[in-house]
């Protein structure tokens, strides 16, 4: 009776600890189910770099690393007058380009009105000259006057050439007026280009996110 006695609490013993070992396993089985865990997992977040679009001296740093973000909140600033004398300086080439269109369009207004007065003076010249010719062959006139007569129409005939290169080279400078003059579109697009420049001094957060490896400082 004594061994079985002695026996009897060490059965009680494995067959607790028994029970213990089970009870584990089933948890570590149920608790992988509901939270699995690895110590090879890894987390996959999307990443965006930040880059200024513009160079420039940062002077405004308006986060802190590991802090929460909106969409289109201020992140950082570059010192923008730089920036705001180049878009002043597009704004007045623009207004240049623009007068010196209305100056061309001036120019073939003018080439044209003397190309109109070359003609008149022209065709004056003609008729008078014939006149003068056909008194010459009727000995009416000397020879000289005759002479003077060709050289007028020539000259007047030569001034009318003239009149249309002129008015020709005043529209080949011109090229389109207004708003579709060759240097005036230049001139508006590179004030687009220096307004953006302006606006892309002001760094913003492209989504909502997080701040990490800030590296970042006032003066850089």
């Amino acid at each position: 009776p004594a061994p079985a006695a002695a026996a009897n609490p060490a059965r009680k013993i494995f067959l607790l600890a028994l029970l213990l070992l089970f009870g584990v396993i089933a948890f570590k089985v149920v608790a992988d189910r509901l939270t699995p865990y690895s110590v090879q997992a890894a987390v996959d977040a999307p990443l965006a770099q930040i880059a200024p679009q513009v160079s420039g001296q940062v002077v405004k740093l308006d986060v802190l690393d590991n802090a929460r973000v909106k969409k289109g909140q201020l992140l950082f600033e570059i010192d923008p007058e730089p920036f705001e004398i180049a878009v002043r300086t597009a704004q007045a080439n623009l207004e240049v380009a623009v007068q010196a269109a209305a100056v061309s369009e001036l120019d073939i207004t003018y080439a044209a009105a003397d190309l109109d007065k070359q003609r008149i003076d022209h065709s004056t010249s003609e008729e008078l000259g014939n006149i003068v010719l056909d008194l010459a062959r009727k000995d009416a006139v000397s020879e000289t006057s005759a002479i003077r007569a060709r050289s007028d129409m020539k000259i007047t005939n030569s001034n009318v050439i003239r009149a249309q290169v002129e008015l020709e080279r005043a529209r080949q400078r011109l090229g389109k007026g207004g708003n579709d003059n060759a240097k005036v579109k230049q001139a508006m697009a590179a004030l687009e280009q220096a307004r953006l420049d302006l606006r892309n001094t002001r760094v913003l957060a492209p989504a909502d996110g997080v701040i990490t490896n800030l590296k970042l400082r006032p003066g850089q």
